[in-house]
Order: C-alpha cells, then structure tokens, then sequence
C-alpha cells in the first residue's frame, strides 16, 4: 500500500499524509507505535483484573494476547511482520513501544520464576511469549481452524495458558484437576 493509496481510501489530498509522515515505513511504525501501545494496555488491563497469583495472572496475560490478535489480526501481523526490525532500527519510539509490551509479559514470568534460577528468567519468558504468540499467528492465518476445525481451534486461549503456567511451574487454578501420574511398571521376577 503506498501513501497515494492510503489518502484516497481516508478521503485526503494525495499530498497530504506527508505533512507527517516523510514515508510510507514513518507512518507504518506510527501505526504499529500505536499498535503496541493499544496491546500494552490491552495486556496490563488483564493482569490488573487477575489479581495477585501469579499464575491467574499469566493465564489472563496469554488470553488477552490471544484475543488482541484474533481481534486485530492485520495490526498483529503489522506488528510482528518481517519488516518491523528493520523498522524499529529507524524509528526508536516503535522499538522503545515493542520492548515495553514485551516487559508486561517478562515480567510476570520473572515473578513466577522468581524461585528459579535468575538467568533463566529471560529464557523463560522468551519461551512463553514464543509459545502464546505462536498460537496467535496460527489463529491469525487460519491454520489452527484448518487443522482442528472451528470448534476444535475454541478453547485453545485456556490450554495455551494451562501449558504456559505449568511449564514455568505456576500453582495450578484453584479447583484445577492435574493429570494423574504415571506409574512405574511393576517389574516381576
């Protein structure tokens, strides 16, 4: 989409976005800028409601992750896209908005992982943003719907969240069930 583009469709002059914008890449990062900023607060809104259990807390964190992107699959993409590294590096208020929804997330799993070792913590939260953003792209383009059909894909914000507590070893909701063990197999002589 070119600038041209954008000011027909919002009814302006074709010159006028370069009031402000120089280029189509400033006003792409404006846009994801803004983007972050609605996820960030969309995410810190979630943990708020959560109350103090950390683990209530980043189950709430991975379904509102998962429901910003089903609700807004085009600025996930936008935002997550090839091009916003190389955005951010020219446009420092779009990486310094990046990084601080980011620490919403890392937080909270440094909180859970408290207990564990302090340089694993980054590694952890890494691994949780990778596994529930994962499942929002796969939401977002369709391919978990594909594979599951639509009422298979339903749900799947609580199961991401189940596995995401459990893997950072947060205390399981109250009234949770946990999988039975299992047992060794008897060895008869």
């Amino acid at each position: 989409m070119t600038l041209r583009e954008i000011a027909r469709r919002a009814g302006v002059s074709p010159r006028a976005p370069y009031r402000h914008f120089a280029q189509r890449d400033a006003l792409l990062a404006a846009i994801a800028e803004d983007g972050f900023a609605d996820f960030g607060a969309a995410l810190a809104r979630a943990r708020d409601r959560a109350g103090d259990d950390h683990g209530d807390r980043l189950r709430a964190l991975a379904r509102a992750y998962l429901g910003f992107a089903a609700a807004h699959p085009a600025l996930l993409a936008l935002m997550f896209g090839d091009a916003i590294a190389l955005r951010a590096r020219r446009f420092p208020a779009l990486a310094r908005a990046a990084f601080a929804t980011f620490a919403i997330l890392r937080d909270e799993v440094a909180a859970v992982s408290a207990a564990r070792d302090r340089a694993g913590q980054a590694r952890h939260a890494a691994i949780a943003w990778a596994l529930v953003h994962g499942l929002a792209e796969l939401g977002r383009t369709g391919q978990l719907a594909q594979v599951l059909g639509a009422s298979g894909a339903r749900g799947l914000d609580a199961a991401a969240a189940r596995v995401l507590t459990a893997g950072l070893g947060a205390p399981a909701p109250a009234g949770a069930v946990s999988a039975p063990k299992r047992r060794r197999p008897q060895r008869f002589r």
